[in-house]
C-alpha cells in the first residue's frame, strides 16, 4: 500500500511538473502575440489619426484657395470701380461697365488659389468659375501622403463674392448703381444745339473747359465680398 501511494505521489508530482512547464513554454509566445497586437493597434491608431490630419489640411487648402480666388476676383471689380469713378473723361467712365462677370475671374484668381493651396501643403486639381451664380470652385489633393499609405487626401470648396455697393449686375453684364438703378450701358449723350446759320455768333471771352464728373448717384468705391457656401 505504502509503495503504491509513494507512486501515485510521484506520478502527480511528475503530471504537475508537466503541466508547470507547459504553462512556462506558452507564457513567452503569448508575451509576443500580446506585442504585436499592440504595435497593430498602435499603427492603425497612427494612421487613423494622420488620415484625420490630413483631411483636415485637405480641408483647410480648399478654403484657402477658394476664398483666395473669390478675392482676387473681388478685387478686379472694385478696381475696376475705382478706376472708373476717378476717370477724368466719360470713355474712362464708362468703359468697365457691360462686360460679362466672369470676364473680371481672370488669371490672377486662378494664381490666387494656386498660391494659397500650396501655402497650405495642397495642389490645385481642379478649378471652375460659375458667372451665374457668381462662385468659384476649387478642387486639391495633399501633397504628402497618410502615414504608412500611398494615400492623399482631397477636398473641395466653393466661394461667392457678393456685389455689395457701387457694383451690379444686369442681364448678366456688370453695371453700376447710380440712384438705385443697375446701368450696364453707356448713357447716350445730348449732342450740342447747332447755331442758327442766320444769326453769328457773339464773341465770347475765353473760359477754362469745365471739368469732367460722373454723375452724381454714384457711390465713392464698390464694395464686394466674399464668403464660402460649401
Amino acid at each position: 500500500m505504502r509503495m503504491n501511494h509513494r507512486l501515485s505521489l510521484l506520478k502527480g508530482a511528475r503530471r504537475r511538473r508537466i503541466r508547470n512547464d507547459e504553462r512556462g513554454s506558452i507564457f513567452p509566445y503569448l508575451c509576443i502575440a500580446c506585442g504585436a497586437l499592440a504595435m497593430v493597434a498602435l499603427l492603425i491608431m497612427l494612421s487613423l489619426g494622420d488620415t484625420t490630419l490630413h483631411r483636415r489640411d485637405a480641408s483647410n487648402a480648399a478654403d484657402a484657395a477658394a476664398l483666395a480666388a473669390a478675392g482676387a476676383w473681388a478685387d478686379s471689380i472694385e478696381s475696376m470701380y475705382d478706376d472708373a469713378v476717378d476717370s477724368d473723361n466719360a470713355d474712362g467712365l464708362w468703359g468697365g461697365i457691360g462686360k460679362g462677370l466672369g470676364s473680371y475671374a481672370g488669371l490672377e484668381a486662378k494664381n490666387a488659389a494656386d498660391t494659397y493651396a500650396s501655402h497650405n501643403g495642397a495642389t490645385v486639381t481642379a478649378y471652375s468659375v460659375d458667372a451665374t451664380q457668381k462662385t468659384v470652385t476649387v478642387s486639391v489633393e495633399t501633397n504628402s501622403t497618410v502615414e504608412g499609405t500611398d494615400e492623399k487626401m482631397t477636398a473641395t470648396s466653393t466661394a461667392e463674392i457678393v456685389l455689395k455697393d457701387g457694383v451690379c449686375l444686369g442681364g448678366g453684364k456688370v453695371g453700376f448703381k447710380i440712384d438705385g438703378n443697375c446701368v450696364t450701358e453707356r448713357p447716350k449723350e445730348t449732342p450740342s444745339p447747332e447755331p442758327s446759320p442766320t444769326s453769328s455768333p457773339s464773341p465770347s471771352p475765353s473760359s477754362t473747359p469745365t471739368p469732367f464728373t460722373g454723375p452724381s448717384g454714384m457711390s465713392r468705391h464698390a464694395k464686394v465680398t466674399t464668403k464660402l457656401t460649401s
